[in-house]
């Protein structure tokens, strides 16, 4: 009688698995949003990597098919948007855009102050929020931006509100046990004002929220696109704030989807960068979430990773330099 090997098991050829359904992270292109995903057949031509979007012109289905994971929260709009293409942005606040319905001009508010890499293309599609209130001044708020078949958030004071709303329910991974009290715009440290301070008990936990939209080829999101002084003191107020025996973090929201990570902007704020990491040594720590906008709601996805560590600059440069050159070269053309 033959006896049975108890090594046998080992050898036996595995079952197939299963047809993978899962979904990439990664658009048809580096920047576009459309969910034509292409990672699972690596080995096929290039020319299918580059294949059209298959929602076509239609910038919004993609928000709902890049990410695997269901959303954090789906905010609705408690305002209508108004379709426009943009013309010139002047003074910081202001931006003048032709109404796609009517075809008039009209000047919205420009709520962003910062440089707004990227996102001021003269011919693209904008989305315009139209005031409730009759009485003010400006009636049109520049709310979204349509960039290379993708939608990005322009309005910096949205990030606020969408963190106040996941504090409130605690829908936020990290912040799951409800705090006592969420205060906004509480004064702190010399002549600042937190974004909220959260206590439980005797407790206080100290918040800042930074808007970001700058997306680089490498899909990393990047903070701040230009020099700001006042979010390098936020983060020396934060680390005060740890010294002094309460707990600080910082939120960057990223106004847009599909993001690897997201990183200090060494190259244009290198004071910003050095201040950033020395707050993580010091105990601020730092998330953050992506956001994808849709004419009738905002959709916040799960955190994106943070990427503190040093790293080389040498392509970052190259892309600034690159769309500084492309947006002075469209603003001769749109004079021309």
């Amino acid at each position: 009688m033959r006896r049975r090997k108890s090594g046998a098991r080992r050898w036996m050829k595995p079952a197939p698995s299963p047809p993978s359904t899962r979904s990439s992270a990664r658009g048809c292109c580096p920047r576009a949003a459309c969910g034509n995903t292409h990672r699972a057949n690596r080995s096929a031509p290039k020319a299918t990597a580059t294949a059209a979007c298959p929602f076509g012109d239609s910038p919004w289905k993609n928000m709902n098919a890049s990410s695997e994971a269901p959303p954090l929260a789906i905010i609705p709009r408690a305002l209508t948007l108004v379709e426009g293409t943009f013309l010139t942005r002047y003074k910081r606040f202001l931006a003048d855009v032709r109404l796609a319905a009517t075809g008039e001009i009209v000047t919205a508010h420009c709520v962003n102050t910062g440089a707004m890499e990227g996102l001021t293309r003269p011919g693209g599609r904008v989305w315009l929020s139209l005031a409730d209130n009759p009485a003010r001044k400006l009636h049109y708020t520049w709310e979204l931006a349509e960039i290379d078949g993708r939608v990005f958030g322009v309005n910096t004071s949205m990030p606020n509100r969408i963190i106040g709303h996941l504090l409130r329910e605690t829908r936020l991974p990290w912040h799951r046990r409800p705090w006592d009290e969420v205060r906004a715009e509480v004064r702190y440290g010399e002549r600042s004002r937190v974004d909220f301070r959260l206590a439980r008990g005797k407790r206080l936990h100290y918040l800042e929220v930074k808007n970001c939209h700058l997306i680089y080829p490498d899909d990393r999101a990047y903070f701040p696109d230009c020099i700001s002084e006042r979010a390098t003191g936020h983060l020396r107020e934060l680390v005060q704030v740890v010294q002094d025996g309460h707990t600080a973090e910082v939120i960057f929201c990223v106004q847009t989807p599909l993001v690897k990570s997201v990183r200090p902007s060494d190259v244009h704020d290198p004071a910003f960068a050095l201040a950033a990491r020395a707050a993580r040594e010091a105990g601020v720590r730092f998330h953050a979430i992506a956001v994808s906008h849709t004419p009738d709601s905002i959709i916040i996805h799960r955190g994106v990773p943070v990427e503190l560590k040093p790293y080389r600059t040498t392509r970052v440069f190259r892309w600034r330099d690159e769309a500084q050159a492309a947006a002075k070269q469209r603003l001769e053309d749109s004079k021309s």
